[in-house]
């Protein structure tokens, strides 16, 4: 005796397919998180470092100091530092 299989093989693959690919872009997102929390994190080292650079040649008043990864300009006793990829810091000079 054969027995029929109606949709329910299918809908449930279906159902499979979608519970996988939302697992999947899940788990996506989280990475893509992590990833731009990191590289946020590099930008500001790369920033601070800059500062650190700038302060140890001992900039004056809109003195501007440029690096391949930006340039940074002491202007009323701040560091403004922007970077190649257009991100801008501000820092205060280490007493």
């Amino acid at each position: 005796m054969k027995t029929k299989v109606g949709g329910s093989l299918f809908a449930s693959g279906i159902l499979f397919l979608i519970f996988f690919s939302a697992l999947f872009l899940g788990q996506l997102e989280f990475f893509n998180n992590h990833l731009s929390f990191y590289r946020s994190e590099i930008n500001l080292k790369e920033a601070q470092t800059m500062r650190n650079m700038a302060q140890t040649h001992h900039l004056h008043d809109n003195q501007e100091l440029k690096f391949n990864t930006g340039k940074v300009r002491f202007h009323e006793q701040r560091y403004e530092i922007t970077l190649k990829n257009g991100n801008r810091y501000s820092f205060e000079p280490f007493k």
